[in-house]
């Protein structure tokens, strides 16, 4: 019954294009499975019109965001109406149905509760979340889809779900969801959470903007709301487009060694992690960033559709561009200071020039992204870099009567008129035709190449000043996250820093008294359990070796307002 009025309320929608009744139909319904501890699993139901040949493959989860084998949490898989044939060794995430021709089908599975709280582990927990108390749900984790050519008539129903407790997802405000014309795929990049989640509510000019919290934190949930209210507002002011609906959740990860604070950016929500000893100022950063990605890339020519394992040979736009993006909106939006704007640009700074990545070509970049961290921040400090870099040269060559916001607006609006080549090729093309400056030789010197970067001296002068020096690399001289792991000292290298500080193997570390990140130019102090003896070990992870170093000083004119108007763009 469930599948019947799922298709009645998907065939009722009128698209205003064409009846309802030429699109292929698929109806996936998600339904609480109760035990006496609570919420015991997640039923996930798929039906759809079969292939006309009587044979339907259907593509499960498989990898997305740095997860893998997505589709092995599915468990109790399961056809109606149809033979499920077993998974080739080659594909597993690749499933065969065979069945009537043409005929009505469905496939189901479940995801079962999981044993613990997601911890944080260097990552965020991407896969179907299933407690007692509540669900966490990203659609590149949870859906299968039909591999049959589109157009779509698709519909999402929850169901069975406490009317009295609260439940949130990125499709809309209610329970049951309709939409049309779109691509099989659509329904994953969505997001649910359901449970004892807190939701608060503002006002967007119109729009609704819900923020759904869990957990204890040191900030009221109100305050993130408003926070978030300010900074979304911001983006659509600058980029001169219509609010909307959205959803931003928050989800505590269980771990008492590990500071973490992450998120992932879907359609029309953005899903944030973060241990619960993060502080409201924590997530200014990260709410700019995953809500500018609406636009960087998607509505500035987007990026091909599909799995493309090279995409992030892309991501020096898609992610740099929103990172130096970040920094300038929440700087012209009055949300942080010219002081803490360029404490931003200093940490990327330092984390770029002491990578041992930072000399990649793009396209080991592209191999190496989902595998090694290092690796994975290059594009967004390179594509931040070369955006203040390509932003300079414009204002300098055309008497600051061009800038690249210019650029961007420009490709938002050639991306309405239709076609256009994807965003990270769209945006040097804008840029030549509104500057008559080519690019080309810096795409291959900084991205193709992977050559280091270095900022002009004067990129955000009067305000802010780029010093360069050479400084120490980054060496702790034991293995610091192995001794995390187990609070026991290990891995000390004989004559490092840690052995000439006095630090030895086996040694019980009893306290951190040090914060932030590693830095080779301060110190490091723990306290340790040397044999019974408690003793202060401090010192600097300070390597033998050199690495060039940017950093952002205040410059000649720090006034605040004018400042804050330069940087920010505005």
């Amino acid at each position: 019954m469930r599948f019947a009025l799922a298709l009645l309320t998907l065939l009722a929608v009128s698209t205003g294009v064409r009846a309802a009744e030429t699109y292929l139909p698929i109806a996936y319904v998600i339904s609480p499975e109760r035990d006496r501890e609570g919420l015991a699993a997640l039923h996930v139901s798929m039906r759809f019109k079969g292939s006309p040949s009587g044979t339907t493959q259907v593509r499960l989860p498989d990898e997305w965001g740095g997860e893998t084998v997505l589709y092995g949490d599915m468990a109790d898989l399961s056809a109606t109406n149809a033979e499920l044939l077993p998974a080739d060794g080659n594909e597993p995430f690749i499933r065969t149905l065979q069945h009537e021709p043409g005929a009505m089908v469905a496939l189901s599975w479940r995801f079962m509760r999981m044993a613990q709280e997601p911890e944080a582990d260097g990552r965020n927990p991407y896969r179907v979340i299933v407690r007692p108390d509540y669900f966490h749900l990203i659609g590149f984790a949870a859906f299968a889809w039909p591999m049959i050519d589109g157009p779509y008539a698709l519909s999402v129903s929850f169901e069975g779900f406490d009317p009295d407790l609260p439940l949130a997802t990125s499709f809309g405000e209610g329970r049951a969801f309709a939409f049309t014309g779109q691509d099989n795929a659509a329904v994953q990049r969505h997001l649910a959470v359901g449970g004892d989640f807190r939701i608060s509510s503002r006002d967007l000019n119109g729009k609704t903007l819900r923020v759904a919290v869990r957990g204890a934190w040191k900030f009221d949930d109100a305050a993130l709301a408003s926070m978030a209210a300010d900074i979304i507002a911001g983006h659509h002011r600058f980029l001169e487009t219509p609010t909307e609906d959205f959803l931003v959740t928050l989800l505590p990860l269980t771990d008492e060694k590990y500071y973490s604070l992450g998120g992932t950016a879907l359609d029309g929500t953005f899903a944030m992690f973060a241990t619960d000893h993060a502080a409201l100022g924590d997530f200014r950063y990260l709410i700019a960033h995953e809500h500018l990605h609406k636009w960087f890339p998607d509505r500035l020519g987007g990026f091909p559709q599909g799995f493309d394992p090279t995409q992030p040979m892309r991501y020096w736009f898609s992610e740099g561009f929103t990172d130096y993006y970040t920094w300038r909106r929440l700087l012209a939006d009055g949300v942080i200071s010219v002081d803490e704007f360029a404490s931003g640009w200093n940490a990327m700074l330092f984390a770029y020039g002491s990578s041992p990545a930072r000399l990649q070509p793009n396209e080991e970049v592209g191999r190496e992204f989902w595998s090694d961290s290092f690796t994975q921040k290059i594009p967004y400090q390179r594509g931040m870099m070369l955006a203040a870099m390509w932003d300079h040269r414009l204002r300098s060559l055309s008497s600051r009567k061009l800038d690249i916001d210019d650029v961007i607006l420009a490709m938002q609006r050639r991306a309405q008129d239709g076609a256009v080549p994807p965003a990270d090729a769209l945006f040097p093309a804008v840029y030549s035709e509104l500057s008559e400056i080519s690019l080309a030789d810096d795409l291959v010197r900084y991205i193709a190449t992977g050559e280091a970067i270095l900022l002009p001296d004067d990129l955000f002068s009067p305000c802010l000043r780029v010093e360069t020096s050479d400084v120490p690399v980054l060496d702790f001289g034991f293995d610091a996250d192995a001794s995390r792991e187990t609070n026991i000292v290990t891995g000390v290298r004989p004559l490092g820093p840690a052995a000439r500080a006095g630090m030895r193997d086996g040694m019980r570390i009893l306290d951190r008294r040090h914060s932030g990140p590693p830095d080779s130019r301060r110190d490091l102090h723990y306290v340790v359990d040397d044999g019974g003896t408690v003793r202060d070990i401090i010192f600097k992870p300070a390597g033998d070796e050199t690495f060039t170093l940017q950093q952002l000083t205040a410059g000649p004119e720090a006034d605040e307002a004018a400042c804050r108007t330069l940087l920010g763009g505005d």
